[in-house]
């Protein structure tokens, strides 16, 4: 179930003045995107600051379970194989085989190496720790 959410953002007095000059300092046209290039700043900036919003459940011999906590849901990752030892994940909430969900899976140490140990190689891309 991939959910959309969606934050309306009413300003007054002075911090109008302040997001206009931003806005125009950026160059932007669109005041959603002023919104978006200043969170995702302060996301990239203080990543290591913010909770993390996933929870690593467990780990079956086909399968991971997440939590995330933004969508308040459980996300399973499926292991989908490419040859005999090597593997990808297939987020079944955002049908990728490469999203937050996937990324975070393979900062998990036990995730990774569970699937080493039967002899699987993960071929997609890691997450940061």
């Amino acid at each position: 179930m991939n959910q959309k959410l969606r934050i309306n953002v009413r300003l007054r007095g002075e911090i109008v003045q302040q997001f206009w000059q931003v806005k125009n300092h950026l160059g932007l046209q669109n005041d959603t995107e002023v919104v978006r290039s200043l969170v995702k700043w302060y996301h990239r900036e203080h990543r290591q600051q913010l909770p993390n919003p996933f929870v690593h459940l467990n780990t079956y011999s086909d399968t991971v379970l997440i939590r995330d906590k933004m969508l308040d849901n459980l996300v399973t990752l499926r292991i989908k194989s490419l040859d005999e030892s090597s593997f990808q994940f297939y987020c079944e909430n955002c049908g990728s085989t490469s999203c937050r969900h996937i990324r975070f899976a393979t900062t998990v140490p036990d995730v990774l190496s569970e699937l080493e140990e039967k002899g699987y190689v993960y071929t997609g891309e890691h997450g940061e720790s």
